[in-house]
């Protein structure tokens, strides 16, 4: 092996800058591993939750944790993609509070008219589509049989749940198609 003493100075890249970023729960656990991707930089949590991106171009990236990494029950509380703006010769700091999930259990009841009517004519619930959204995030799921339906992993808050019944409203008629729900950190809601 070779070795070389060089005396020149070692000096800092000013025209970049860096991220540093924390992710918190209150259990202070689960917090390795989580996959954090910035623009095209992917970086990973340490047992403590922090994560780093180094050498950055000054400009505005989009931060989005990756759900599918995230203990299972687990959500990211705060909006995301968050716009993360990175300056030069400069060290951005980012936080993220991990909380647990809420979920969504509702029924569609189902009650015949008392109109006399050929066997060939009773209408019998088919299955809906059910939507539930807030703010710009919606998810979409199907009715079973027996008119239930489930909504997991949903970051607490405020919902609006609603039935798509357009093609439905010739055959049946609906007492309410839209409901706004408080779902609670750890807890499943009902509607019916």
């Amino acid at each position: 092996s070779y070795s070389f003493v060089m005396n020149m100075p070692v000096s800092k890249n000013k025209t970049v800058g860096s991220l540093t970023g924390k992710i918190t729960s209150t259990e202070k656990n689960n917090l390795e591993g989580i996959l954090v991707l910035l623009d095209d930089h992917i970086a990973m949590t340490n047992e403590k939750g922090v994560f780093h991106f180094y050498n950055l171009k000054p400009k505005t990236y989009r931060l989005y944790i990756k759900q599918s990494s995230l203990p299972k029950g687990k959500i990211i509380v705060q909006q995301q993609p968050s716009d993360i703006d990175i300056f030069p010769n400069k060290e951005t700091e980012v936080f993220f509070v991990m909380g647990n999930t809420g979920s969504l259990y509702g029924k569609v009841t189902f009650e015949e008219t008392t109109l006399i009517q050929s066997s060939k004519f009773i209408k019998k619930l088919p299955n809906l589509i059910v939507k539930i959204s807030k703010e710009d995030k919606f998810y979409y799921t199907k009715t079973d049989k027996d008119g239930q339906f489930w909504f997991k992993e949903l970051t607490p808050g405020e919902w609006t749940v609603e039935l798509i019944v357009k093609n439905l409203l010739n055959d049946f008629t609906f007492s309410e198609t839209q409901k706004t729900i408080s779902i609670l950190s750890n807890e499943e809601i009902k509607a019916v």
